[in-house]
């Protein structure tokens, strides 16, 4: 895939070979390219400026292209990044991919139309990792929201198979006084019994509709304020 208008940082100190670069991705990708020629620059640009992309020269003044990566991986920016050097060395390149360098490529053999092809490649590669990476939070987070409403649901069952049976013996309780023909007070009492019954009755008929709505089976076009009212009862 082709990628255009990315914003990147050039980090080298041959000032031709990265003017006639920059010039090239310019004109073929409308890339805008911001060059820098040291690692204290490189350092600073990166801390003021967001960028799509970074090219990086193995060989600085002041230091290597290693500190620049070792800069952005302690920022945590995520940025894509090439290392570019004139020194085919294999220990470099193993440390710039450690680094989370995407790739490393020898100066000395590449090809100026070669540097755009590269960035796609590169580039390319970067996103679809980040959107493998992002399904794969989704993935998580699905999990979990599926875990935590199994879990309110079997609290839901259990508590209210707790509240039928509670009920269910005080109801045995209330009939076996009454046939014993208690007083009128001991009734006023029964009564007010009933009453709160009736009130934790209405909690599991709530605690009911939650874990119906939570399971997906009460219908769209059940009107809101009858679910309201149940949940409010």
């Amino acid at each position: 895939m082709e990628y255009r208008n990315l914003k990147i940082l050039f980090v080298e100190d041959d000032t031709a070979f990265m003017e006639t670069i920059s010039y090239y991705l310019h004109a073929q990708r409308s890339h805008d390219v911001t060059m820098v020629d040291t690692v204290e620059r490189a350092r600073n640009t990166i801390d003021q400026h967001k960028f799509d992309f970074v090219i990086l020269d193995y060989l600085l003044p002041d230091g290597s292209g290693l500190e620049v990566l070792r800069h952005i991986g302690e920022r945590k920016i995520d940025t894509p990044s090439v290392m570019l050097t004139g020194h085919g060395c294999e220990e470099v390149a193993v440390d710039a991919m450690k680094l989370g360098a995407y790739d490393y490529v020898n100066k000395v053999h590449i090809s100026i139309d070669y540097v755009p092809i590269l960035i796609d490649n590169v580039y390319e590669r970067y996103v679809l990792r980040n959107e493998a990476l992002l399904r794969q939070r989704e993935l998580l987070e699905k999990e979990k929201h599926n875990a935590v409403v199994e879990v309110f649901k079997q609290t839901v069952t259990e508590l209210s198979d707790k509240i039928n049976h509670l009920l269910q013996k005080i109801n045995k309780d209330l009939e076996g006084a009454r046939a014993a023909k208690v007083n009128e007070e001991r009734e006023d009492f029964y009564i007010e019994i009933e009453r709160q019954i009736g009130n934790i009755k209405s909690v599991l008929g709530s605690l009911m509709t939650i874990n119906s709505m939570i399971s997906g089976k009460m219908t769209e076009a059940e009107p809101l304020q009858t679910i309201q009212s149940k949940l409010t009862t």
